[in-house]
């Protein structure tokens, strides 16, 4: 597995996850550990025979995120593209490891505040820092242009998500007794069929002022983290977990960077539903308060249909 620019996209959309944390193994799982709460382990898959360090390495992890239908809920896998040794500055630093609340295991990489374990590092391949590779400057130009509206709460680098899309359904979940607050749950397509797509928790005060502008078929751009949401039942046991990007907003200001090549197919079909979705809620909402909708507009043609880099993005 090879890392370079080119596999920073999927489908010709930008689609990079950025992991740094300790390799654990379970149940022939593979999993990225950035705190001391096991049950919050971010899992990742790779290819059979890639060589990976000894359980507890440090490790860095470089991937594309993928939804998945699981259970009957959308969800994300992660795809390794490259497994290698981290910086020191990329790794979470003790402060960040004691956030993990229910859970904990007895792994504990830290010496003290900010000094990793002598026996945790030598588990690395070599004992020198790498340079930053062309990919992690790459990240790190990314994260800067995204400053500002990225939940950093695990490290600026330790966890990152770029991905871009296509708007898919959303829709608002109201605050319960595991979630103090509200927020908007966008599915974004980077393949036409809805079970691909990838869950995008947002976050921020204005949260349903947002969904308001976030319309089916609009290109839109995510900076984040992955997140693994763990429910616990009575008894304290886990009885559900959801692996999903969480950011803060949703934008496309790098739109020509974040797409390669032409506009897909499918676009089109998703950008349509988008409108008529709009036409149905409008005219519902007119229903409730009693006035008569206006005359409707001829159907839009084929060649009506905006291509997705005409749509105005500062919108969104």
């Amino acid at each position: 597995m090879a890392t370079d620019f080119v596999s920073m996209y999927l489908n010709g959309m930008r689609n990079v996850c950025w992991l740094a944390g300790f390799l654990r193994k379970k149940d022939g799982r593979y999993f990225v550990q950035q705190n001391n709460n096991e049950e919050q382990m971010i899992p990742f898959e790779v290819d059979k025979n890639y060589p990976l360090p000894g359980e507890f390495s440090p490790v860095e992890v470089t991937a594309h995120i993928h939804g998945m239908r699981l259970d009957g809920e959308q969800q994300c896998v992660i795809k390794a593209i490259s497994v290698k040794r981290p910086s020191i500055r990329a790794m979470p630093m003790m402060p960040v490891w004691l956030l993990g609340k229910k859970g904990k295991g007895e792994f504990n990489p830290f010496a003290s505040l900010n000094e990793v374990k002598k026996e945790v590092l030598e588990k690395r391949k070599d004992g020198a820092e790498n340079d930053p590779s062309e990919v992690e400057q790459q990240i790190n130009e990314l994260f800067a242009l995204y400053k500002g509206r990225f939940d950093s709460r695990l490290g600026e680098n330790s966890n990152k998500v770029f991905i871009a899309g296509f708007a898919g359904a959303a829709r608002y979940i109201e605050p319960n007794e595991h979630q103090t607050n509200g927020y908007a749950e966008v599915y974004l397509h980077q393949f036409r069929e809805p079970e691909r797509a990838v869950p995008i928790r947002v976050y921020t005060k204005n949260v349903q002022n947002l969904l308001r502008h976030i319309k089916k078929g609009r290109p839109i751009s995510i900076a984040g983290q992955m997140r693994m949401k763990v429910l616990p039942d009575d008894e304290g046991n886990v009885r559900h977990r959801s692996l999903h990007v969480r950011c803060d907003d949703i934008g496309a200001e790098n739109v020509k960077s974040d797409f390669l090549g032409d506009v897909p197919d499918w676009w089109t079909d998703l950008f349509k539903e988008g409108m008529s979705d709009a036409a149905k809620a409008k005219a519902a909402a007119l229903a409730r308060i009693g006035a008569a909708p206006k005359e409707s507009k001829p159907a839009a043609k084929e060649t009506d249909t905006p291509s997705a880099r005409e749509i105005v993005v500062g919108d969104l």
